[in-house]
């Protein structure tokens, strides 16, 4: 069985073909239109056999962009992203090291679609292994760190929740300092990425005991990470509450537009 290619629904068909043919480099392959609106493109990355196809949401149809999140593997990822950004590319994340070892940029595509730029190598079909060789750090991360990285996400305040501080976007908690004086901070993340995070740097994160745990709430050892691996961990759970908190707005419209 070989993959054969993705399809992205997008609000834009000529919008979103721009964004990757123009900006990422990919070549257009076939195109279909409904009058004088592009409703299907097809396209190829600059390398590799799969293919990409944008086909135009259905009339009423809402659509969830973080539903997916599309990988391009790039060897000189920080020469390519500096010419994205000079191309005038927005990157909700600059290239670092993820908690598992590769090395991820991340952006958005006009529908808000998250796509990672990244480089693996070797270890792109290999299981995650941390490494035994703790990486340099200038200090030891404190939960003022925390606060800072946490707050400079887009749209992010500090609450407060029985006695502790929080770290909100539209209102929704996406990573707290309830344990900081047991040396943690906590994110809210998916039970799936919590096992990622886990077997890529099991001496940085551990589940949170109990059912909250089960649930994706994760412990990340300050004292243990490195100011990238942080970050990397902050906006993770940030973003992701961002995508849910994205989705119930369009479930919300949907429940208004029935009830009127």
């Amino acid at each position: 069985m070989e993959f054969n290619h993705a399809m992205i629904y997008s609000k834009d068909v000529a919008r979103s073909l721009s964004f990757y043919r123009d900006l990422l480099g990919f070549t257009l392959l076939e195109e279909f239109r409904g009058g004088d609106r592009l409703v299907y493109a097809r396209m190829k990355p600059p390398t590799g056999k799969a293919t990409i196809a944008l086909h135009l949401l259905a009339p009423g149809e809402t659509l969830h962009a973080g539903g997916i999140r599309l990988y391009f593997e790039i060897k000189d990822l920080e020469k390519v992203c500096k010419k994205l950004e000079a191309s005038g590319a927005k990157f909700s994340k600059p290239p670092a090291t993820m908690p598992w070892g590769w090395k991820h940029a991340y952006l958005d595509d006009p529908d808000g679609h998250e796509i990672s730029l990244y480089w693996a190598d070797a270890q792109r079909l290999k299981k995650a292994t941390p490494s035994k060789r703790k990486p340099a750090k200038k200090y030891i991360m404190t939960p003022a760190d925390f606060r800072r990285i946490a707050l400079s996400m887009a749209g992010a305040e500090e609450g407060s929740h029985m006695g502790t501080a929080d770290f909100r976007v539209g209102g929704k908690i996406f990573a707290t300092l309830a344990s900081q004086d047991q040396g943690y901070g906590n994110l809210m993340i998916s039970p799936e990425l919590q096992a990622e995070f886990i077997a890529g740097a099991p001496d940085v994160f551990l589940p949170i005991k109990g059912g909250w745990g089960r649930m994706g709430m994760t412990h990340i050892r300050l004292a243990e990470a490195s100011e990238d691996v942080l970050a990397g961990a902050i906006t993770t759970s940030y973003k992701l509450r961002v995508q849910k908190n994205l989705a119930a707005d369009g479930k919300k419209s949907i429940s208004r537009k029935r009830v009127k």
